[in-house]
């Protein structure tokens, strides 16, 4: 394996399975490997968003509806076209925007109506990205303990979710559409505050060298 690809992979391993002990030592051993700044970001920038696709899949165990799967074909097409950019001028995917890609991305999720209230789905947001160590500030209220546990699954062990999980939300009273929303919620923190996470090393990896 080349020495690229291996440093690439061991940085996202560890932003994939324990982001909150990803720290600058990570990027700068990425840096000394020889890996440039932009190819780790593009690495990065696709493991996260996997990160959340794979959490969908494994939560509901069935394919995707078809609202859904365009959703998630534009947040990666959106990405596919800043890396393909990038990649002819050598700058990052995203660079300074990344509030505004994030934004776009957690739009749906922070603002729009649906059967689960605005207030749970950003208090889901803001306890995944805090269990990561993504820096953001979010209002937070306390989540029912059913709730929590199911959302911490996804976050940490989507495999661990089972029809009980789901049964759980259903006797609280939840619909099975805001329950999909709580699914999509918290797959799509996951992979997002990981992307923060994984940019904000490299950022001060690669800008004191």
């Amino acid at each position: 394996m080349e020495p690229n690809l291996k440093a690439s992979l061991v940085f996202l391993e560890k932003l994939t399975l324990r982001p909150i002990e990803l720290d600058l030592s990570d990027a700068k051993e990425a840096m000394e490997a020889g890996l440039e700044r932009v190819d780790l970001e593009h690495a990065v920038m696709v493991g996260c968003m996997f990160n959340s696709m794979n959490r969908l899949v494994d939560a509901f165990g069935a394919d995707l509806s078809e609202d859904e799967s365009k959703r998630l074909g534009n947040m990666l097409n959106m990405a596919g076209h800043a890396v393909g950019r990038s990649r002819k001028k050598k700058d990052a995917p995203i660079g300074p925007d990344l509030p505004d890609f994030v934004g776009n991305i957690l739009q749906p999720i922070r603002e729009e109506p649906g059967d689960s209230p605005v207030e749970v789905r950003r208090s889901i947001e803001a306890r995944l990205s805090s269990a990561v160590g993504a820096l953001r500030e979010q209002p937070e209220q306390e989540l029912p303990e059913e709730l929590a546990t199911f959302v911490d699954l996804i976050g940490d062990d989507v495999w661990g979710l089972t029809d009980e999980h789901f049964d759980n939300l259903k006797e609280m009273g939840w619909s099975e559409e805001a329950i999909y929303e709580f699914v999509y919620t918290a797959s799509m923190a996951a992979g997002v505050a990981r992307l923060e996470v994984g940019w904000r090393w490299i950022e001060e990896a690669y800008s004191a060298a």
